[in-house]
């Protein structure tokens, strides 16, 4: 696999590069790209065909998610039992003497 070589990209997943590779036929390589620092160039090996998963294939994932919503859910709702238990007091003096700096900026 050559740097930065992908073994299969999907549509949908980046806009720009769908423009880029949808005009391609098998084995047609595009004009080189720049996105950012980064140049590209796309050469469409294949095409496949869409499908969907079996269930049996994204069981695990599914599974996962769930277990996280759930997880999310009770850790959200002990947090709002808990935020009456502790009392948060800001000294505002203290904030008032914080000096911002910020980088570049010779005014701070």
């Amino acid at each position: 696999m050559a740097l930065g070589e992908s073994e299969w990209l999907y549509f949908g997943q980046d806009v720009i590069r769908d423009e880029i590779i949808d005009p391609l036929k098998e084995g047609g390589i595009c004009d080189p790209v720049t996105r950012s620092d980064v140049t590209m160039v796309f050469k469409l090996v294949a095409r496949r065909s869409e499908r969907l998963f079996g269930y049996g294939e994204i069981k695990p994932t599914v599974d996962e998610d769930a277990k996280t919503a759930i997880n999310d859910k009770k850790l959200a709702a002990y947090l709002a039992e808990r935020r009456n238990d502790v009392e948060v007091t800001i000294h505002q003096k203290a904030i008032g003497k914080l000096r911002v700096v910020v980088p570049g900026d010779e005014d701070s």
